[in-house]
Parts: C-alpha cells; structure tokens; sequence
C-alpha cells in the first residue's frame, strides 16, 4: 500500500513539472517570429526576414522585385502577444465603411504565418483577413474580442472619432500563450513543438489528476475491503 501511494504521489509532483517545462513562453515565441524568412506569402511578395525588435517587429520583403523595410508595433506580455494592424474609416451615422482597409498587410501576414505554425484548425469564421474583419466592422460587431475556438489567436478593435462624421477602427491582432494550439519552438517536428489538436496541456494536467486520484481511492477502498475479510 505504501508504494502504491509512493507511487502516485510521485506522478502528482512529475507531470505538472513536465508540463511547465514545455508551457509555451516569450523567448519561445521570439524564436518563432525570428525564424520567418523567405516565406512567399503573395503572388508578388517575399517576406525576407523578421526581426523582433524592443517594441516593433521589423519586416524585410520584397514586393514587384523591390526590397521594403517596414515595421510592425507590439506590445508582449506574460500571456499574450499584441501587435498593431491597419485601419479602417467608417460613416459615423450608417456604420457602413467609407474605404477599403489600409496597411493591414504586414500584421495579416505575421497572424497568418503564426497560426500555420500550429496547429489549429481552418475555420472560416475565425480567419481574419480583409474580408471577415470588413464584415465585422459594417455588421456594427467591433466593440468586442474575438477568438478562434481555441483561444490561441484573436482579434480586436480600437475605435477613434476622426471627426463628427467619421470613425477610425483601428485592429488589433492577438497570440495567447497558453492556447489550445500554442507554438512551443521552432522545430519543424510538429508533434514535438505544438501541443496536440485534443487541447492544451492543463486540460491534460486535470484529466491525469482526475484518473490519478480516482485509482488511489479504488486503491484505498480496495484495501480496507481486503481487510475487513481478513484477506
């Protein structure tokens, strides 16, 4: 009895530290963005290089044979990766848009290029391209995050009045570190560097505690039944 409580105890105190040791975290992430280059992400545009900087992830592409410096700026967290997108200039009375969206280009492709980096699954809903972020904003629906189904990726707006006609809807994408489909490293091994498709690790965590403590108490009750017969 006393080693099969040895025994459970030492699962207790071994998983939770494995699986910090693979939580996903800044440096982690840092890596990532690092790593991006010479990625074709249009039919006319190749994202050279990323270097992620203090407070501005930096973008070296070429677009119609021409090299472009440019930047993107970011705010990082314990829990989450924020960086800015373009804009959009809305009727302040219709809520209709006035224009299509600008300079959304460099924070689509770095949302992008992350989510393809995991694994989570394609939902067109969740994907937020021109198109989708067009249809949010006119459909009045900004005033809120989104997140895809697997909390990993996210959207939100900031609004602005320009003037008493016009709005400014400025985005925002977002990466949480602890989503069900966060990226853990840069190995081209994806079973090792993502976390499985069936749901981050601390819903794994709670599931072994679960059996954990239930085979322990069958365990215990077995054994006080084996005594009572005088087995």
């Amino acid at each position: 009895m006393k080693r099969i409580i040895t025994f459970l105890f030492l699962l207790l105190v071994i998983i939770p530290i494995g699986v910090l040791a693979k939580t996903p975290n800044q440096e982690e992430l840092i890596k990532v963005i690092n790593s991006i280059q010479n990625v074709q992400v249009d039919d006319d545009i190749i994202i050279n290089s990323t270097t992620i900087g203090e407070n501005k992830i930096q973008i070296e592409k070429t677009k119609n044979g021409n090299i472009i410096l440019e930047e993107i700026p970011y705010t990082m967290e314990e829990k989450e990766l924020e960086f800015m997108g373009g804009y959009i200039l809305i009727d302040s009375t219709s809520g209709k848009t006035i224009e299509d969206i600008k300079e959304n280009e460099n924070a689509f492709y770095i949302y992008s290029l992350l989510e393809n980096k995991s694994l989570a699954p394609y939902n067109e809903s969740d994907y937020y391209n021109n198109i989708r972020i067009k249809e949010i904003i006119e459909n009045g629906q900004y005033n809120q995050l989104y997140k895809d189904q697997g909390n990993t990726f996210g959207i939100s707006f900031q609004e602005e009045n320009i003037n008493p006609t016009t709005k400014k809807i400025t985005i925002k994408y977002h990466y949480y570190f602890a989503g069900d489909y966060a990226i853990i490293n840069v190995d081209n091994n994806q079973e090792d560097s993502i976390n499985p498709p069936t749901g981050n690790y601390s819903k794994q965590v709670t599931f072994m505690l679960i059996v954990i403590i239930a085979i322990g108490l069958y365990t215990y009750l077995d054994s006080i039944k084996r005594e009572g017969k005088g087995i």
